[in-house]
């Protein structure tokens, strides 16, 4: 039985308040650091965020693809939005 668990990495930075970093890719040419989509958010705000990300990746991310492309494709207003 195939496992249809989608992974993603979100990077929660912390200091004076937090922020969400996504987007990265590690290797091959089109390698890139991961970008900021939101900061300055509170605990809650923070939580919020993570939970939405997840609900959007889950609901319209494509089977196999990685979040690196499924941003990419969606964009990063229509995550957030």
């Amino acid at each position: 039985m195939e496992n249809d668990v989608k992974k993603i990495k979100i990077a929660i930075n912390g200091g004076i308040g937090f922020g969400a970093k996504l987007n990265s890719k590690a290797k091959g040419k089109d390698a890139e650091i991961g970008s900021m989509l939101m900061d300055k958010l509170t605990p809650e705000e923070l939580y919020d965020t993570v939970e939405k990300i997840i609900s959007v990746y889950s609901q319209m991310g494509k089977k196999r693809a990685t979040f690196y492309n499924f941003l990419k494709r969606i964009g990063r207003e229509q995550l957030i939005s």
